[in-house]
């Protein structure tokens, strides 16, 4: 009976999230958004966020992740499915932190590497209108280069997997994460660095 109840519960949200378009089954109460600087942002930036009543909590400190795509714009994808959005919605959580895709190993030059971002932002853009995927719900997780619905980090993650460069710390199995990619993962990457963070 208990768990009929918990279904039922889960079901209203996702549909009261649905309709209000509400971004990672987050609810917030004014006055807990975070002052992120938004200058600070660039190309191709992952922003990843967390806070507020998060009814699946993901694992680790991060719950969502964004792709800025430029002139104030980002790309995510929700309930609701993959959307472009003004950036403003990044202060709509509690938590914010920009983190910057890099190459760790050195083997790309700096040109290089804005193509690499250029590659990612494209691919997030043609993804604009897919489903939003809740496989990573299902154990034992997974994770999807080529798809027609996305989890927001798997969206993440794939645009720059599909440029060459992987933004995954724990690519295997993890605990917590099972098989998925995780925010936490994308923030522990050696390919990824954190450029601001705010509350």
């Amino acid at each position: 009976m208990r768990l009929k109840k918990i279904a039922l519960l889960l079901a209203l949200l996702l549909a009261v999230s649905l309709l209000t378009g509400a971004s990672a089954f987050a609810f917030r109460t004014p006055g807990e958004e975070n002052d992120l600087d938004l200058s600070k942002l660039e190309f191709g930036d992952i922003v990843l966020v967390s806070g507020g009543d998060n009814i699946i909590p993901m694992p680790g400190d991060w719950d969502h992740a964004i792709l800025y795509v430029g002139d104030g714009r980002v790309v995510e994808s929700a309930v609701g499915g993959v959307k472009e959005k003004d950036a403003s919605v990044i202060h709509e959580s509690e938590e914010a932190g920009i983190f910057r895709v890099v190459d760790s190993k050195s083997k790309l030059s700096r040109t290089d590497i804005e193509e690499v971002r250029k590659g990612a932002v494209e691919f997030a853009k043609e993804q604009i209108g897919d489903d939003y995927s809740f496989r990573w719900l299902r154990w034992p997780g997974e994770k999807n280069k080529e798809a027609d619905a996305w989890y927001c980090t798997e969206l993440v993650w794939a645009a720059y997997k599909n440029n060459g460069i992987d933004i995954n710390a724990n690519p295997g199995y993890t605990r917590g994460s099972w098989y998925n990619v995780s925010a936490n993962c994308i923030a522990e990457s050696e390919n990824t660095e954190k450029i601001a963070y705010a509350d």
